[in-house]
């Protein structure tokens, strides 16, 4: 088993943006069925990798808000907001790259979503992914299956997303989690499923065997699932199949607040607290950093800069009461929003820039996070206003924020966080200079290749 290259994986995965990682060995899948192990999918593999991602505390403590200010349910605000899904399998990419480049192959495999909706081939249930990343997070020691059976992290809960990469390298395995229990069978998901997916149609209790370990939890009717999922209202049909579903949304039709709710009524017991500001939902204990608040506001500017942010500004909720708006309708914590843009060109760019943005969006949210803050991304309260507050423009009469320097082609987004962050502003200054193609290429390799 290699080290050096377990611990060069490991930090590309952490550098690309990965909030962990962990490897597991083909050994403890030996029980998946063969078309959804990794032997199945790629022959003679020895190690799977598993990199996660958070969903953001405030996004899934203020689901039942979720209505009033957010644009999307916990999904949408994550996914609209940062990009999860993106940004796994830009990670998984990258390391998959790595290893092909070491003379391994490596099979990245995308990230959690619902596809194969009936039966394939050998694979006799309906909505079977291609690798279940739920148990390859447990393979690869990061944590266990709750009651809900979902993938439950020691620090994160159920608020995870994940992906994984097989490869035929052979990898230093990391111990199976063997800390305190992750799920104590509050029955917080039996009670909250709108489709009561826990007690009705339960086939039986499945007895999932990973790496010596086992793991207990109902074997669901997942069309039931399908019906939160569509954002459906109740009342439900009392059989769960392809036949009802279809009869369902071509009557009551696709709506509803109730998304992932086994994920959002779920937090493990060490770190689950009540705060009657985000709702019943749990709140996750975080341990706060203490920093100054202009080191943060130097943090968030170098991030800005290393991405080639040409806008920033970070203002107190202050500035944003003297235009009349209540903030804490948004975040109930909130001290500081922070603002940045980047202007584009054409239309394809601006494809390009929304990206880049959302990817920022993570990286500062989760910075304030990790330092113990709230922080969320992406809800009803217009970006054009935050910026017009934060001093990086003013509007037109075409209700465009216009910039002196830049122009009007600018796509802005935002964080709002309980940190106080001292105000700032900077402009990036864009000195032109002639350039050669075998500078471009440099550039595009330092930043694209492994």
């Amino acid at each position: 088993m290699d080290k050096n290259l377990t611990e060069k994986v490991k930090e590309i995965a952490k550098e690309k943006g990965a909030d962990f990682v962990g490897i597991g060995s083909v050994d403890r899948f030996k029980n998946a069925p063969l078309m959804l192990s990794p032997q199945g999918l790629l022959p003679n593999s020895k190690s799977v990798i598993v990199v996660g991602l958070y969903f953001l505390d405030a996004s899934v403590e203020l689901e039942e808000k979720e209505w009033i200010n957010h644009q999307f349910d916990i999904y949408g605000a994550n996914q609209s907001g940062t990009s999860m899904n993106h940004r796994l399998e830009s990670i998984a990419f990258y390391i998959a790259r790595f290893l092909e480049s070491k003379g391994y192959r490596a099979l990245p495999i995308a990230a959690s979503n619902i596809w194969r909706f009936k039966p394939y081939k050998n694979i006799e249930h309906p909505f079977a992914p291609d690798l279940v990343h739920r148990y390859a997070g447990v393979a690869a020691g990061l944590g266990e299956i709750g009651w809900n059976g979902l993938f439950l992290h020691p620090v994160y809960g159920a608020r995870t997303r994940l992906t994984s990469i097989i490869t035929d390298a052979e990898l230093i395995p990391a111990p199976m989690y063997n800390g305190e229990p992750l799920c104590d069978r509050c029955m917080e998901c039996v009670k909250n499923c709108p489709t009561d997916a826990y007690r009705k149609e339960v086939k039986k209790i499945n007895e999932l065997e990973i790496g010596g370990r086992v793991f207990k939890f109902p074997d669901i009717n997942k069309w039931r699932c399908i019906w939160e999922s569509f954002n459906m209202v109740p009342p439900f049909a009392e059989k769960g199949d392809e036949e009802t579903f279809l009869k369902l949304i071509h009557t009551i039709g696709n709506r509803g607040p109730d998304t992932g709710v086994c994920m959002y009524v779920c937090m493990v017991p060490k770190l689950r607290f009540k705060d009657e500001r985000f709702g019943r939902t749990w709140r996750r204990k975080r341990e706060i950093i203490e920093i100054k608040p202009e080191e943060i506001a130097k943090k968030i500017k170098n991030i800005c800069i290393e991405k080639n942010v040409d806008l920033l500004g970070i203002e107190s909720i202050e500035k944003f009461k003297e235009y009349g708006f209540e903030m804490e309708n948004y975040l109930p914590d909130i001290n500081s929003i922070i603002v940045f843009g980047m202007s584009y060109s054409n239309k394809e760019m601006g494809m390009a820039v929304e990206e880049r943005l959302s990817f920022l969006s993570s990286d500062i949210s989760h910075l304030c996070q990790n330092l113990g803050y709230s922080s969320l991304a992406n809800t009803i309260f217009p970006e054009k206003i935050s910026a017009i507050a934060c001093g990086l423009g003013k509007l037109n009469d075409k209700g465009e924020v216009l910039n002196e320097k830049i122009g009007k082609n600018i796509i802005f987004r935002y964080v709002f966080t309980s940190a106080k962050i001292k105000p700032l502003k900077y402009q990036r200054e864009i000195k032109r200079k002639k350039i050669n193609s075998d500078e471009i290429k440099e550039y595009a390799k330092k930043r694209v290749l492994i």
